[in-house]
């Protein structure tokens, strides 16, 4: 809840005046919008406006039954107002929820309460544990649904459980089995806000609930796609295609699709997995596929497209598709304007200096959000079918620039390194091992 100032005027005297009404903000759509609850006239209480919120804030808690820590801090005026205008909400039924979620009006009385004073030098605590970030995926996941989702395709309710602990120390902890485990055991509240003891879950539970998990990924991921759309996107204008791959520590011999690739993070001496996803513009995964750590990006855009029409049938239809230059080949183009798909990418066409300088001439200069200036002008290159949108950003150059300097700097640096190695008493100096320096160096600073 909040409150909103109306300014109204006089029609005879012209002077405007200021009232307030208490509301609520709620989603409609991709948009947000403003639910009015009560006038509460001039608020002449409280000429301060940043009482304001304390006021809006204080309603909402007495109004829901929600605790606060710190009431007797609060302002008496402000205190007095908030119990008089909840107690109005309440006895007018001004708020679209259920009776028993609201609390009495004797509660809300100003003289039900009974508070006391408590030496917090006095508190202790031991066996503390971390709840914040966890409790709110918790909340995130029961307003999705996933658990009941799973309890259909036949889950049971332990499993349930470890699946919502394992999915949300993800999301809090990334990292192995065996240290979310020692997390879970030492750190986290997770597995007590599921009703289960700290120690009761093992690597052993999510290396099990990962593989039950990974059996039922397509109809989760269709799931989780179709009730996402119902909440935040129903019809999918755009959409963004892109592939990333991660690497494995180990040897891993017997995995089908682990194969020795070009890392993003440069792990060349590790096997991949690549990892594509199309997400809609609020950034909800729509399709997910894992690939063999070797594929080249460009060639899992047709089965993408693929997959996508058999699970979402356009239904006339077509979403604009978001790529990048690695999958941008003119193979895929070409496929994309025969299915007549709109898309968006990075070109991969060169045009000569003097093309661009005519261009800039003619071209529009705009400011983003941030206040950097960007130049932009729609183009025509011969040769080509498509419309391209010609670009140039100060911002964009400079970061460019700032990056290429860093990993010159740390080029050099790579070199001084080598160079020290062999002037120094027991530094490396021979030959084949200072070119395999270099060939690393090389390897990991390639411009």
């Amino acid at each position: 809840m909040f409150v909103k100032p109306i300014s109204i005027p006089n029609r005879k005297t012209g002077k405007r005046y200021t009232y307030y009404r208490l509301c609520e903000s709620y989603r409609l759509g991709n948009t947000v919008r403003h639910r009015n609850i009560l006038n509460l006239g001039k608020l002449e209480e409280l000429p301060d406006r940043s009482d304001h919120k304390v006021l809006a804030d204080r309603i909402e808690q007495i109004v829901y039954k929600r605790p606060s820590l710190f009431v007797s801090q609060i302002p008496e005026k402000i205190e007095n107002l908030a119990q008089h205008y909840a107690r109005i909400i309440i006895n007018k039924g001004l708020l679209d929820i259920p009776k028993e979620s609201l609390v009495s009006t004797e509660a809300a009385d100003e003289g039900s309460h009974d508070y006391q004073e408590v030496d917090v030098n006095s508190l202790e605590h031991n066996d503390a544990r971390e709840v914040g970030a966890e409790w709110l995926c918790r909340r995130a996941l029961e307003e999705l649904g996933l658990s009941r989702y799973l309890g259909e395709l036949g889950w049971e309710e332990r499993w349930i459980k470890m699946a919502m602990i394992y999915i949300t120390a993800r999301a809090v902890f990334p990292a192995s089995e065996h240290k979310t485990e020692e997390w879970l055991k030492e750190n986290s509240g997770l597995s007590e806000l599921y009703g289960v003891e700290p120690g009761r879950v093992s690597r052993h539970h999510l290396y099990k609930v990962s593989r039950k998990l990974y059996q039922a990924k397509e109809e989760i991921d269709r799931w989780m796609a179709r009730r996402t759309g119902e909440l935040f996107t129903p019809q999918d204008k755009i959409i963004l295609y892109d592939l990333t791959n991660l690497y494995f520590e180990g040897e891993k011999r017997d995995s089908e699709k682990a194969r020795f690739g070009r890392s993003k993070e440069r792990r060349n001496d590790a096997k991949l997995m690549a990892l594509g996803l199309v997400t809609d513009t609020m950034g909800f995964i729509r399709y997910s596929h894992i690939y063999e750590g070797n594929i080249r990006d460009s060639k899992t855009l047709k089965k993408t497209i693929k997959d996508m029409e058999e699970r979402y049938p356009s239904e006339g239809h077509c979403p604009v598709i978001v790529i990048d230059a690695g999958i941008a080949t003119e193979e895929n183009l070409r496929m994309l304007r025969e299915q007549k798909r709109d898309y968006v990418c990075v070109s991969l066409a060169k045009m000569k200096d003097s093309h661009i300088a005519e261009i800039e001439e003619k071209g529009r200069r705009l400011t983003d959000r941030r206040g950097n200036e960007i130049f932009a002008q729609w183009v025509e290159v011969e040769g080509y079918e498509d419309r391209f949108l010609y670009i140039k950003s100060k911002g964009k150059a400079l970061k460019e620039q700032s990056m290429e300097e860093e990993l010159s700097k740390r080029y050099e640096e790579g070199l001084e390194s080598i160079k020290r190695g062999i002037e120094r008493k027991g530094g490396i100096k021979r030959i084949e091992k200072v070119y395999e320096r270099l060939g690393r160096l090389k390897e990991r600073y390639p411009r």
